[in-house]
């Protein structure tokens, strides 16, 4: 199964926006987004059994298919909420649910840190959902009936109004403006489409039967799906590795393999190591101390950690709260009886004196 997918299902678009007027142009058949139509159909207790790699990224055979009912997931109204700012104000219930709906269907092994992975690729899938849509629908210089008018079939109004409202805001498209500048910064870009590099250090090593090196999966990931030719700057870069390994073969230099790479593409950064992907960053990849990239996880975990523990011990407290004030209560209900009886003795002993010594009685 392949989870490369057509997200607008072959819908209007901004280039093409709803016109009443003049000839329309014929649209574009297309396959339509995945629908995991086979996974969805298995019989219940049958499961894809699914292989993670070292860094708890899907690899092996049924990698693609687990990706792919990822995605589905996430573009699920029913499972995943569109009107949210971004994927962490999403409720523990809706992403529990999600993560009940995946493990109905696949099954595998979950050792420390997988969990977390896995719900970080559901993030990055649900970005690119919503990426896609305002690629595809949002044209900032439309004014904003226009907008609402453009609505993907799939996305319902009152999403659709919600994402809308959401892009027009002046600091989103602010903040949007900086992120695409720092897009363009990059050079060398993969052209792996929607085939993560742990499945492509998988293939390659399943391929050449010994774990890759970085640049044999760098060099892998600048090949174009329609032939092996590479683009100028990888050239360029691939001709550099290529005289520098000549060099440390003849003995002029000294080099392993990681400064290599490191000299002819630069440093990496912090959180993202080239040729590797999101699945292990610069500290975990060459053991220096703990950045950002390694805490990060840790002290998501820790917080959700501390807060299911203040949020037990609230619930424990409310409880106390509560039996120790139907204790008091009854103590009070308690004592107020008491205090009846006893007024009433009093009053009552007090009539008898009264009639006793009351002169007018004798």
């Amino acid at each position: 199964m392949d989870d490369d997918s057509s997200e607008d299902g072959g819908e209007t678009n901004i280039g093409s926006e709803h016109n009443d007027t003049g000839p329309q142009k014929q649209k574009k058949k297309t396959r339509g987004p995945t629908r995991c139509i086979r996974i969805i159909g298995l019989e219940e207790g049958n499961k894809l059994s699914v292989e993670f790699d070292e860094d708890h990224q899907p690899v092996g055979e049924n990698a693609t298919s687990f990706v792919a009912f990822l995605r589905v997931t996430v573009r699920n109204r029913s499972c995943c909420p569109l009107q949210v700012k971004e994927w962490k104000d999403i409720s523990r219930d809706a992403i529990d649910h999600m993560w009940g709906i995946k493990m109905k269907k696949f099954t595998f092994e979950l050792p420390m840190g997988k969990t977390e992975s896995i719900i970080g690729h559901m993030n990055a899938l649900y970005r690119d959902y919503r990426h896609k849509l305002k690629r595809n629908y949002f044209n900032k210089k439309n004014n904003y009936e226009s907008r609402l008018k453009n609505k993907p079939k799939r996305v319902s109004i009152s999403d659709w109004k919600y994402l809308v409202n959401l892009w027009s805001d002046q600091p989103f498209q602010e903040r949007s403006l900086i992120n695409k500048r720092n897009r363009s910064k990059h050079s060398m870009p993969p052209y792996t489409g929607t085939k993560s590099l742990a499945r492509l250090r998988y293939q390659v090593k399943k391929r050449n039967g010994a774990t890759p090196w970085r640049v044999d999966v760098w060099i892998e990931s600048c090949k174009r799906k329609k032939g092996n030719a590479l683009d100028s700057d990888s050239q360029i870069a691939l001709s550099q590795l290529d005289q520098l390994k000549k060099q440390r073969v003849e003995g002029h230099i000294s080099i392993n393999d990681e400064e290599m790479f490191e000299k002819v593409l630069g440093p990496e950064k912090n959180c993202y190591v080239r040729a590797y992907g999101p699945g292990k960053g610069v500290t975990e990849y060459f053991g220096i101390k703990p950045t950002k990239a390694k805490l990060t996880p840790q002290v998501e975990a820790s917080r959700r950690e501390a807060k299911e523990q203040v949020e037990e011990a609230k619930k424990e407290a409310n409880e106390r709260v509560h039996q120790i004030t139907k204790d008091v209560e009854k103590k009070i209900a308690e004592m107020n009886k008491k205090w009846k009886e006893k007024f009433q003795m009093y009053l009552l002993e007090g009539n008898l004196h009264f009639h006793e010594t009351c002169p007018m009685k004798k």
